[in-house]
This record gives C-alpha cells, sequence and structure tokens, in this order.
C-alpha cells in the first residue's frame, strides 16, 4: 500500500468495505491501484530521507497511539527516533504524549503558528 502505517491499511480496508456495500463488487485491479497508489498529506508523509524526516497530524490520544504503533515498521534501521511535537490547546496533552513517548528516543516540544498551540513546557 502507497500509505505508510498500520492505521492507514486499516483505513483502506474500512474504505473499501464502505465502497463495496454502496456500489457494490468493484474492480479488484482498480482497488490494487488505488492501493499502491494513495498517499494522505500530513498522516506519516515522508518529507526528507536524509535523516528521514517524516509529518503527522495527529491530534488526539487515539491518533497518536496509532502513529506510535505504525512506527516501528517505518523507522527500521534508523538510528534514533526523534519527535518534533506541538499540540493545540483545546487537545489532551498529556493523553497525547503518553501514547506517542513510549516510542520515540527523544522529543523536542515546539509552538507551531497556530494561535492555539501551547506552549512548550518550561
Amino acid at each position: 500500500m502507497g500509505a505508510a502505517g498500520a492505521f492507514q491499511r486499516r483505513n483502506f480496508a474500512l474504505a473499501r468495505a464502505a465502497a463495496e456495500a454502496f456500489l457494490g463488487d468493484l474492480d479488484e485491479r482498480a482497488v490494487a491501484a488505488a492501493a499502491a497508489e494513495v498517499r494522505i498529506p500530513g498522516r506519516l508523509q515522508e518529507v526528507a530521507q536524509a535523516p528521514l524526516t517524516l509529518l503527522d497530524g495527529a491530534h488526539n490520544p487515539d491518533g497518536m497511539r496509532a502513529l506510535a504503533e505504525s512506527l516501528p515498521e517505518i523507522v527500521d534501521g534508523h538510528d534514533r527516533l526523534v519527535a518534533v511535537v506541538s499540540i493545540l490547546d483545546d487537545k489532551d496533552a498529556a493523553g497525547m504524549l503518553a501514547a506517542l513517548l513510549p516510542a520515540c528516543d527523544a522529543i523536542v516540544c515546539t509552538t507551531s503558528q497556530n494561535p492555539r498551540a501551547l506552549p512548550p513546557p518550561r
């Protein structure tokens, strides 16, 4: 599948099931081609290879758990995993960080340009 991560494969399977329920039988070659080509901007989006740099817009604890679950298959063979994180003030920051921290070697907390972004801890 073109989009990286186990959660994206689950999402594609769910979308396929919904399409089949609505449209009936699907063309297997078209489904395979779509699976190979699909990219979801902002969800495990690779933006550089040296060093491997990924963007992911996980914005709640479930999204962070899905991200953390998928990271080992993607970062396998790389030395360290450093997450750079900005969280909006209306989000469950503690829950999000609790889901992500075990998957990382280090984390850098920062503030995005969004006016609702939390400041990094001091």
